[in-house]
């Protein structure tokens, strides 16, 4: 990224060579880890997925007991939308175990709990129609689009008790979808959607406590570096990593979220705002808010250390 290589090549005609610069790398990494990112999984995984689980869960015990389960679903509805918050601002933070299993310290969470742009409804319908939600094995054979809070927003949020699949597909060629009639569908739907709201509750606290002291403690980890064992060869690795993190709100927002569905790439047509992020709660402008909060916590590092700091210690404070 551009500050990777203003940091890394920034001549030492300018001021203090590349091992000497005025900066203090190890107190953005600090507050980076554990004063914003830390901070933010702990809300995710203790508060925000907690209440999802629960309220999935509630919901689905009251249409199997022949409840219309109408108040249970709007408190389950709630239950994303204030988890989508919280990770959304996350989705920009995507440093170490969150990031793909190819990058250092990468254990690839990030798209077990939410594959966006990878997303299947029909599938979902699928899988919804065989049960395949139910399978001891469903999520050790399952792809990540038929799980996580993008599956679970879908599960929460279809409108009708309709399906996403063309008319060929086999849910619908032989009959298999209209023979369950909609209050199976409705039923099945909330069945899904409690076993991927907990098994999104579980990858949210696998996160949080790959960050915890007490467990992975990666925050620690992104400071020691250079030794046998560092997961960086050295603090200017590591500063680059999560700043390199960031550019998911230009590649992830900006081009994704915004610009493909205004017709401005990725669309062939004038515009395409069916690949909007999140046609069924209509909350795609909220994730990009929540993006935007995100990425400025971690750029400023919240109220220390951060990004802006250290480009004003280079003389780039413009």
């Amino acid at each position: 990224g551009g500050l990777a290589v203003l940091v890394a090549a920034r001549p030492a005609c300018d001021g203090p060579g590349p091992d000497e610069d005025p900066f203090d790398a190890s107190a953005l990494l600090a507050q980076v880890g554990g004063g914003v990112i830390l901070p933010a999984l702990r809300a995710f995984s203790d508060g925000a997925t907690t209440e999802l689980a629960a309220a999935s869960e509630a919901y689905a015990a009251a249409l199997d007991s022949g409840e219309a389960g109408t108040d249970e679903r709007a408190a389950a509805q709630a239950a994303l939308h204030a988890a989508m918050e919280a990770w959304q601002e996350l989705e920009m933070m995507s440093v170490g175990p969150a990031a793909p299993s190819a990058d250092p310290g990468g254990q690839g969470l990030r798209d077990e709990i939410d594959s966006f742009p990878t997303v299947n409804p029909c599938l979902i319908d699928q899988r919804t129609a065989d049960a395949g939600y139910a399978a001891s094995d469903f999520f050790t054979v399952g792809r990540v689009n038929v799980y996580g809070l993008d599956a679970l927003e879908y599960l929460l949020f279809a409108p009708t008790a309709g399906n996403a699949c063309p008319g060929q597909v086999d849910i619908n060629a032989d009959g298999t979808w209209a023979a369950l009639g909609d209050e199976e569908v409705a039923l099945r739907r909330a069945e899904y959607a409690a076993i991927v709201a907990a098994r999104v509750h579980r990858d949210a606290e696998a996160l949080r406590q790959a960050w915890e002291p007490g467990g992975g403690d990666f925050a620690a980890r992104l400071l020691t570096t250079g030794g046998d064992g560092a997961v960086y060869a050295s603090d200017r690795v590591a500063v680059n990593a999560v700043f390199d993190a960031l550019f998911a709100l230009e590649l992830a927002t900006k081009d994704r979220k915004l610009a493909q569905p205004l017709g401005l790439l990725g669309c062939s047509a004038a515009l395409c705002p069916e690949s909007v992020e999140s046609p069924w709660a209509d909350r795609s402008m909220a994730n990009v808010r929540a993006n935007l909060r995100g990425a400025r916590a971690l750029f400023l590092g919240g109220d220390g250390q951060g990004f802006d700091d250290l480009l004003a210690s280079l003389g780039e404070g413009a």
